[in-house]
Parts: C-alpha cells; sequence; structure tokens
C-alpha cells in the first residue's frame, strides 16, 4: 500500500516572527552560502504571502468595528 505524499512548503511553518527568527539563525549557524540564499527566497514568498493577505483584508468589505472581549472568546472556544 503507497501512501499518498503531502506538500510541504516551509513558507506555510514560518508564520510568526519567532518562527522566522529561528529559521534564520539556525540557516546563520550552519554557515552554508547555498542555504543563506534559499533562505532569502523563502523570506521573499513569506513577505509575499503576508502581503496577498493583507490585500485580501482589505478588499473583504466594509471595516467592522473590534471587540477584544469577543475574540479573546472565540479563541478561547477554538482551543476547547
Amino acid at each position: 500500500m503507497t501512501l499518498p505524499l503531502t506538500t510541504f512548503d516551509l513558507v506555510d511553518l514560518l508564520d510568526s516572527e519567532e518562527a522566522i527568527n529561528e529559521y534564520l539563525s539556525q540557516v546563520i549557524a550552519e554557515g552554508d552560502e547555498s542555504e543563506l540564499l534559499r533562505a532569502e527566497e523563502i523570506l521573499v514568498k513569506v513577505i509575499e504571502k503576508i502581503r496577498a493577505a493583507l490585500v485580501f483584508g482589505e478588499s473583504s468589505g466594509e471595516l467592522q468595528p473590534f471587540d477584544p472581549s469577543v475574540f479573546n472568546q472565540r479563541m478561547i472556544s477554538t482551543r476547547e
């Protein structure tokens, strides 16, 4: 039985400043120039993904008032 392979994209894992900093720290510690160039390419893709999300969010409709307590409650309920 052959299991299907899933697509792996490092860009999807670099979803926070902390994750990006850790990734860059590891690449720099390795000292491999080709990996450093690859890291630059990956970070360009991360920035493109963030820009696309911002454009999508800005074009999603009228602004709605933000209630932090409702947001926090929603986040808590999704963790349960």
